[in-house]
């Protein structure tokens, strides 16, 4: 019997590249059978034109506010999960699917029917972005450690981390382990829930798949020389939590260690503005802090 396949997208105001990526879905080889598409908010015009598509395979929610990454991917996946369709393929308006994407990682999956999550290869700029599949290292402290680019010369490789870019989940696991964190607003609500869906089975990456992820390299030295984005107090409070509720605690020892240390070196740097330095100590120690106590949700001092 031929495998449904569902794609939930979350949107929010990158109106030109949600249409690109629409496109890429409706073009796959493998036919898809409904888009959930999670619209955020966007003040772009997003609204007008999802309300123009006259398609029966789509799905399309307009919220009222922006739930955030997260909150979005909550709401696609639990609407996914109340559907007849067999894999739910998760991604970004920035995320460019091949057009043999889920055909190949469909192939992947009838030779190896035991697994109930595959990916494929994330790249920027025909850069492969290795961040995108990790593995968890316990031993000594390491913690998260990317998959080297070199496994890719593999058909497949098996790992332990996934974002949300190209993951591909069966339906019925979502019943087992639940839906991503809604309190996590955004950053690492894909990490954690790889973390459940490990308990349940092997993550696949199927290297031939490939997502064109259209977003912008960072530089270090931008990194280091201005404020630090709003994205770095979610992404470090949402990963000391996740690995304090999973058992991690070593490791996040680790974490905190090096975070709060980055942001002291920074603030001794007589290169970089102590404005700068101070702001930049004061969102990771309240990042720190609040992933201990498990404080989450959207945080109004730094949003987008």
């Amino acid at each position: 019997m031929k495998e449904k396949y569902a794609v939930v997208i979350v949107t929010y105001n990158r109106l030109r590249l949600l249409k690109e990526c629409i496109e890429c879905i409706l073009c796959q080889s493998y036919p898809v059978d409904q888009i959930i598409l999670i619209n955020n908010a966007s003040t772009d015009g997003t609204k007008e034109y999802l309300e123009s598509i006259n398609n029966e395979k789509f799905l399309i929610v307009n919220e009222q506010t922006n739930l955030g990454g997260a909150g979005g991917f909550y709401e696609g996946i639990k609407i996914a999960s109340q559907t007849k369709n067999d894999w739910i393929l998760v991604i970004d308006d920035d995320a460019m699917i091949s057009s043999d994407y889920i055909e190949l990682i469909n192939k992947c999956h009838e030779l190896d029917t035991d697994v109930m999550a595959f990916s494929g290869t994330v790249k920027t700029d025909g850069k492969i972005i290795t961040e995108h599949r990790r593995r968890m290292i316990t031993s000594k402290c390491v913690g998260e450690v990317h998959v080297a680019e070199s496994e890719y010369t593999n058909e497949t490789f098996a790992y332990d981390l996934s974002t949300f870019c190209g993951l591909v989940i069966k339906r019925n696991v979502i019943d087992m382990i639940g839906l991503p964190r809604l309190d996590f607003f955004i950053q690492y609500d894909d990490t954690e829930y790889s973390m459940r869906i490990r308990k349940l089975t092997k993550i696949v990456n199927v290297n031939t798949a490939i997502l064109n992820h259209k977003t912008t390299l960072i530089t270090e030295n931008k990194k280091v020389r201005e404020k630090w984005n709003w994205k770095i107090y979610y992404g470090t409070r949402n990963k000391i939590y996740s690995c304090i509720k999973h058992g991690y605690k070593l490791i996040i020892a680790n974490y905190i260690i090096r975070v709060l240390g980055g942001a002291i070196k920074d603030f001794i740097n007589p290169h970089i503005p102590k404005e700068v330095s101070k702001y930049n100590i004061r969102m990771i120690w309240s990042a720190v802090r609040c992933g201990m106590i498990g404080n989450l949700g959207k945080d109004n001092r730094y949003l987008p």
